[in-house]
């Protein structure tokens, strides 16, 4: 009985000492994805910013804004390795009732590297065409490096450089700053804009493009690639076909409220949490009972010899006990 209980102990064991870095480098990797049922919404505040209402036909300044962000994941078109979300985002002056700009994206993204893909009815404000690269609104989960990444803008439709530029706490969280210059890009002709508006004559309409540009600053969890903060800074002038700006219709500088930031920090935190989990709680517990066992299974077997005493042998029996 002590033989068969010591080798199953052995059994376990060793079971446990081949768990161990499956578990850390075959189970983790297939666990430690990003999901594709997220539901998250994001909010932004700017004070003293100037844009152009469109209904009334004139520029507001010193305004509140809002910009009010929703990721929504779409399991239908996602797969195990690739995430699909839709993106929806509102600017607007909420106390005079007026909506600014909106943007819609969805994104196709590796559920590991976070880099974009065009796949799967990726599209920017619909336009499948778009080609999305580099990373979005995630970095590489639980590997995010102190480098220059191209972080996807889709207001633009491109990628720019996200530059690495320190190390900050935000919300309790140790995050890495990254730093993104959106550059002047023409993001849409308007025809028969009112002379008035462009400083020109004010009885014509005139062509002009819409020029937008940013600086957007990202915090970004190391541990996770999730957003923990973010801060965009954006500019949108009106641009004649003589190359002249002839008008700021937006300037904004707009940030993560309190309690987008104080969320997303619990979020980091959550999610590393379940990532230390699953990538070292597990193999070194595996690895340190493994171990145990294998030594508690030895002992157990070794012990019979050593502690039985040899009974009298029945008559006609031939059995002998090895002295150890």
């Amino acid at each position: 009985m002590r033989r068969t209980i010591g080798a199953a102990v052995l059994a376990l064991g060793f079971f446990l000492l081949f768990l161990a870095p499956l578990a850390r480098f075959y189970i983790a990797d297939r666990l430690i994805v990003f999901p594709v049922n997220e539901t998250t919404k994001l909010t932004s505040v700017g004070q003293n910013a100037t844009y152009f209402d469109a209904a009334k036909v004139r520029m507001v300044t010193g305004a509140n804004l809002t910009a009010t962000t929703t990721l929504q994941g779409v399991p239908a078109k996602s797969t195990d390795d690739t995430g699909v979300w839709d993106y929806f985002s509102a600017l607007e002056d909420t106390s005079a009732g007026a909506g600014i700009d909106y943007t819609t994206w969805r994104m196709a993204f590796d559920r590991r590297t976070a880099a974009l893909k065009t796949c799967c009815t990726a599209a920017v404000e619909r336009d499948t065409a778009v080609r999305q690269s580099g990373v979005g609104v995630l970095f590489p989960l639980a590997d995010v490096q102190k480098k220059t990444y191209q972080r996807f803008d889709p207001v633009t439709g491109r990628a720019w450089p996200a530059v690495f530029q320190g190390e900050e706490t935000v919300a309790g969280v140790k995050a890495y700053r990254f730093v993104q210059r959106v550059d002047a890009t023409a993001i849409e002709r308007i025809q028969g804009v009112p002379g008035s508006l462009l400083g020109m004559d004010a009885k014509k309409g005139y062509a002009a493009d819409k020029v937008y540009s940013a600086i957007v600053t990202v915090w970004i969890d190391p541990r996770t690639g999730l957003t923990v903060d973010l801060r965009q800074q954006v500019t949108a002038r009106l641009r004649t076909e003589d190359g002249v700006d002839r008008a700021t219709v937006l300037s904004a500088d707009m940030r993560f409220d309190e309690a987008t930031r104080t969320a997303r920090a619990d979020r980091a935190d959550e999610s590393a949490g379940s990532i230390t989990m699953v990538r070292v709680v597990l193999p070194v517990g595996a690895l340190v009972a493994g171990a145990g066992l294998l030594v508690v299974g030895v002992v157990i077997t070794r012990g019979r010899g050593r502690h039985r005493r040899p009974a009298d042998n029945p008559p006609g029996s031939t059995e002998v006990f090895a002295k150890l």
